[in-house]
């Protein structure tokens, strides 16, 4: 969870370390995991392809979000602002599953 992301980033870098607030004011929240931070996609090995998403929401005001926040706590912080708050939204949905281990190569 990333947010208070400033209308002119364009992109984020790979390997943000697990923190409350980077230096451009972008804020990270809890992952589904309950961690700081991004931890990637890591369903447990022989299940099926796990679905992710990855949601962007563009806002019209800086919203008063808290520290940590989950995805669902500021998605009511959106909701309790009102429908003018919510200018656009993105999506990018992927598939990923692990390979069994006897498939896999040692490096």
């Amino acid at each position: 969870v990333v947010y208070q992301i400033p209308g002119n980033v364009r992109h984020l870098p790979a390997g943000i370390p697990p923190q409350d607030a980077l230096p451009n004011g972008i804020r990270q929240g809890l992952n589904s995991n309950r961690k700081l931070g991004y931890t990637g996609p890591c369903p447990p090995e022989g299940d099926e392809a796990h679905h992710y998403f990855f949601r962007l929401y563009a806002l019209s005001r800086t919203l008063p979000i808290p520290a940590r926040a989950n995805a669902q706590q500021i998605m009511e912080c959106i909701q309790a602002e009102g429908p003018d708050v919510l200018l656009a939204t993105a999506e990018v949905h992927g598939l990923y599953r692990r390979m069994p281990s006897e498939f896999r190569r040692a490096g």
